[in-house]
């Protein structure tokens, strides 16, 4: 929001997409072991309550051990950061849009709240 007061609209962008990413990846956790599940055939991790017999430590289980799980609790939020960055790029690489609030009567009529003076 500093950056949007500055009026330095492509920077808060930039930090908006990013910080939106980060939102969503903890959402698109589980959408990784589909992918993998589908693709690779990986088993993802069952549950505590599926566990017979209470193999978990607390709410930590053994499926979580695995080599693949261990890298994908630490890199789960890299796909979402790389697809920030790359949308960050193309939008700092597209031409600007057509300007509106540079029209002097529709900024008036925006900032004023009212309509606009045709004088």
């Amino acid at each position: 929001a500093v950056r949007a007061r500055q009026q330095r609209y492509a920077a808060h962008r930039a930090w908006a997409i990013r910080s939106y990413s980060q939102v969503l990846a903890p959402m698109l956790y589980r959408y990784w072991y589909v992918a993998a599940t589908a693709l690779f055939g990986y088993r993802p991790p069952r549950e505590a309550r599926e566990y017979p017999g209470g193999t978990c430590d607390g709410d930590t289980c053994a499926d979580y051990f695995r080599p693949f799980d261990m890298l994908h609790a630490w890199t789960y939020w890299l796909s979402s950061v790389l697809v920030a960055e790359l949308l960050v790029h193309a939008l700092r690489r597209a031409p600007p849009p057509e300007r509106a609030l540079e029209k002097p009567r529709l900024r008036a009529h925006l900032l004023t709240g009212g309509p606009a003076d045709t004088a």
